[in-house]
């Protein structure tokens, strides 16, 4: 049994573009706020055991949150499937790729957001004191 969490989108377009059997599929409608839901998400990632989980959406281009549905992947212990969207397109889970590139890029986005809120936070007050000066 595979598992489609439908993000947005048709499931019926999804099937037709990906070439998949709709009876193979269970077919869970989640919102894209549930995905800032780990619990959620996760009760529903192993609450069966699937064979292959894969989010549905319009458009993989337009989709913000690779890197977390690859998390909620990783960490179900699940390591196939991927995001599929209605252009049948496809962005197919890899363990490797997660590991060497989507968790390095994470961390380096990391890292320039602190810079950049320790960069306001300084720069800030200096503004305000040099304000209050004039």
């Amino acid at each position: 049994m595979k598992l489609l969490l439908l993000i947005n989108g048709s499931s019926k377009k999804i099937f037709q573009a990906q070439n998949f059997v709709e009876s193979d599929f269970e077919i869970q409608k989640i919102d894209e706020k549930d995905l800032s839901k780990p619990k959620h998400i996760l009760k529903k990632l192993k609450k069966n055991k699937y064979d292959e989980i894969y989010y549905g959406c319009i458009e993989n281009d337009l989709q913000r949150f690779h890197f977390i549905m690859f998390l909620y992947l990783f960490l179900s212990f699940n390591f196939k499937g991927g995001i599929i969207d209605e252009k049948g397109n496809r962005i197919y889970f890899s363990l490797y790729k997660f590991i060497f590139v989507y968790v390095p890029k994470f961390i380096i986005e990391l890292i320039f957001t602190i810079f950049v809120i320790i960069y306001y936070k300084l720069k800030i007050p200096i503004f305000k004191w040099k304000l209050k000066i004039r």
